[in-house]
């Protein structure tokens, strides 16, 4: 991502858009969970862990970009979650997350069958949360911060549900033929 961002900062005027935060939220807090043996969620064990993630993010960001050159990158918050209460509560599991992120020599989706995971208004409220962390902390450092999660809710406060399309709920990406029309309108709004 070093050399990424840098052959990005050679280009004149080219704004540069970052996200983080996404899978940390939505998967690796469970993980880390699960290794520790929280059955539980916790809101001030979430905190720090958005203290701790946030804090790593802000620091490579600002580690890795000169000050001068700041302003053109823009940190976007983590989208809403999209995975459904069901999902969760039967095992939610996605190998590629598992083989980045997950703890090994477990039955995981047994295992977070059997966790406490926040219902999805909730889960949106931390995301929320966590893009309010990641904004305090990218600022700070003379970064633009955009709200990436707010145009992609319905009016219910919650992922709008057309734009998750047939794996609504089943699968944690937003659609990609849904969304696109307001994942290029956002994308526009923040370049321009």
């Amino acid at each position: 991502m070093r050399a990424a961002l840098a052959r990005l900062l050679a280009i004149e005027d080219l704004p540069i858009l970052v996200k983080f935060g996404q899978v940390d939220v939505e998967f690796v807090h469970p993980f880390k969970r699960l290794a520790a043996g929280a059955r539980a969620f916790d809101e001030t064990e979430f905190d720090a862990f958005l203290d701790e993630t946030v804090g790593r993010y802000a620091a490579f960001l600002a580690d890795v970009v000169p000050a001068g050159r700041r302003a053109r990158v823009r940190v976007t918050s983590p989208f809403p979650p999209v995975l459904s209460d069901a999902a969760w509560r039967a095992g939610y599991v996605n190998a590629h997350i598992v083989d980045q992120h997950g703890p090994a020599g477990q039955d995981l989706a047994e295992a977070l069958a059997g966790m406490e995971i926040p219902d999805l208004w909730r889960r949106t409220a931390l995301h929320r949360r966590a893009g309010e962390r990641l904004r305090e902390a990218v600022e700070a450092e003379g970064f633009v911060f955009v709200d990436d999660l707010s145009p992609f809710l319905g009016a219910d406060g919650r992922v709008d549900p057309a734009l998750t399309g047939p794996g609504a709920g089943h699968d944690h990406h937003l659609d990609f033929r849904a969304s696109r029309r307001v994942m290029l309108d956002r994308i526009w709004s923040i370049i321009d």
